[in-house]
């Protein structure tokens, strides 16, 4: 044997060596990461119950109740031990949660075509969550255990139902690796004092979480009613216990905004489930900032806290190594998808931008003159999409405070535990307002839940004159799109409508840019990237 071939020998004997050690570690891991929580007690007597008459419909399941609302808002009370609540909300919410596991995995497969490579991936995530059931607390295993026993097995050739469930709490987390796709990218702000009408603290918020239409289409306000800790309410999905917009009965309430930066190989706390935590058991900023302190997380994520009891908003802004607390000057705090007390390389452009769109809107106040800021001004601004001194740079723009790719915008008024809930489409829609002293006093599904007078109105202009534009050009954008990647043409009419719906977006000029260039005439593809990098300078 030549010295080439035994050298080449060696690293075959090697290299399978070494993959069947990776697969005995996974296939251990993967069986261990199945166990069920510790002393879970199954709960055998919880049966789903629907009551009906002339003025309401619920279903109930122990002292659980959902129902949905005339807006399309799915509600949930729930209450009782982990496990109790956790089997009913899987019950309650077993239709739901086939329809938000099957739009997920249809959102992903769009981007990944091939089904089999699609499952091969369940090994890097894997890796990625390999001890996430470590890094959860055991109350919150036990919900989404409960949860598990209700999801579908059609999807168990992704993992079995718990397994998938505790993955899916990372799914903001992995979001963060498709940051350059635009799925992700949040604003908030804080107000409070001399910048409010009345001087109370006003907090609005748009999560800007894209998996798609679908899979926003049925949002949950969930209300908690937990044996320990304090009662809170979520805007979520079905399955999702973590927390991405709540407010407690103390008046705290936390937001996620993600921000840029590298991610940790070792697997942590997902930052939904810290913010869980956190609304459960921290009642003002100190106690919020210790439960930070104490978990680790594998991204780097602005946690923003709008406190009753302390009368401000502040970011934790946290990484896989670092903490800092950051609180805006004067009576505002300002947070897109950047950090601004820990250094942050990796801060977009995007963001910046947003930020100082978000500064500008502030600084010109109310709609009635001034800076004295009320809740529908509040609303204006989440609905905004301008761009710097209002210029017009096109619907869906990733550098609007309003990109049309919402998941929910909601608004906290902390110390009269007030919530407005954004509804379809988008922030657009009508936001519908909570009293959450009303209904964890008496949660009654015999009457709405929601206060009819506080409502405030949809932005019926955006409604009829954008929304429709933003449905044909995102109709022509996905038939492009697919071929580019099938290395197809398309019809002038597809290439025309792209223009004439949004003519001032940079990523109409970008994206046809990278249909030429598919068909290889660079010429035209060089006069649309020319048009795309001239419009993205001047925004």
């Amino acid at each position: 044997m030549t010295t080439i071939k035994y050298i080449i020998m060696t690293f075959l004997i090697i290299l399978a060596v070494i993959i069947v050690v990776v697969a005995i570690w996974l296939g251990l891991a993967y069986k261990n990461s199945v166990t069920p929580p510790k002393n879970f007690i199954v709960q055998n007597d919880l049966e789903v119950t629907l009551y009906k008459d002339s003025t309401a419909e619920y279903l109930s399941c122990g002292k659980s109740t959902l129902r949905k609302n005339s807006y399309g808002l799915w509600e949930l009370y729930v209450c009782g031990n982990a496990e109790e609540r956790g089997t009913a909300m899987g019950k309650l919410l077993k239709n739901l949660l086939y329809y938000q596991e099957s739009a997920f995995v249809s959102e992903i497969e769009k981007f990944i075509r091939s089904k089999k490579y699609l499952s091969f991936l369940r090994i890097p995530v894997f890796i990625l969550n390999r001890n996430a059931i470590d890094n959860i607390p055991e109350e919150y295993l036990k919900e989404i255990y409960g949860i598990s026993f209700s999801c579908s097995k059609d999807f168990n050739w992704i993992a079995p139902s718990y397994l998938r469930q505790v993955n899916y709490h990372a799914a903001h987390d992995l979001g963060h690796l498709l940051q350059k796709y635009h799925l992700v990218g949040c604003t908030a702000f804080g107000v409070w004092g001399n910048n409010t009408a009345d001087g109370k603290m006003l907090f609005g918020r748009n999560f800007d979480f894209y998996v798609g239409d679908a899979f926003a289409r049925n949002k949950i306000i969930a209300f908690y009613a937990p044996g320990d800790g304090y009662k809170f309410a979520s805007v979520t999905w079905a399955g999702m216990v973590g927390v991405l917009s709540g407010m407690n009965e103390k008046g705290l309430c936390i937001t996620l905004n993600a921000a840029g930066g590298k991610i940790s190989l070792k697997t942590a706390t997902p930052v939904s489930i810290m913010a869980r935590e956190i609304l459960q058991y921290a009642s003002n900023i100190e106690e919020a900032v210790e439960i930070a302190h104490k978990r680790k997380i594998f991204v780097s994520e602005n946690f923003t806290i709008g406190s009753a009891i302390d009368g401000r908003t502040v970011v934790i802004e946290k990484t896989p190594k670092d903490i800092a607390v950051y609180e805006g000057s004067g009576s505002a705090t300002l947070v897109t998808n950047h950090f601004q007390r820990l250094q942050n390389k990796d801060a977009s452009s995007d963001s910046k931008y947003r930020y100082e769109v978000l500064e500008q809107l502030l600084n010109d106040g109310s709609s009635n003159g001034g800076a004295k800021l009320d809740v529908a001004d509040i609303a204006a601004i989440l609905r905004n999409h301008r761009g710097k001194n209002g210029k017009n740079i096109g619907l869906c723009n990733e550098y609007a405070i309003n990109q049309s790719i919402c998941h929910h915008s909601v608004i906290f008024k902390p110390q009269e535990l007030l919530m407005w809930i954004s509804t379809e489409p988008y922030q657009n829609g009508e936001y519908i307002c909570y009293d959450l002293k009303r209904i964890f006093d008496n949660p009654d599904f015999s009457h709405p839940l929601n206060i009819v007078e506080s409502t405030i109105p949809a932005d019926e202009d955006f409604i009829l004159v954008n929304y429709p534009n933003i449905v044909k050009y995102r109709m022509a954008s996905a038939v492009i799109q697919k071929a580019i990647r099938e290395k197809q043409a398309v019809s002038e009419d597809i290439l025309e409508t792209l223009l004439f719906f949004n003519p001032c977006y940079y990523g109409t000029h970008e994206l046809l840019a990278k249909y030429w260039t598919a068909q290889n005439d660079p010429v035209k593809a060089k006069i649309f990237s020319d048009l795309a990098n001239k419009k993205l300078a001047a925004q």
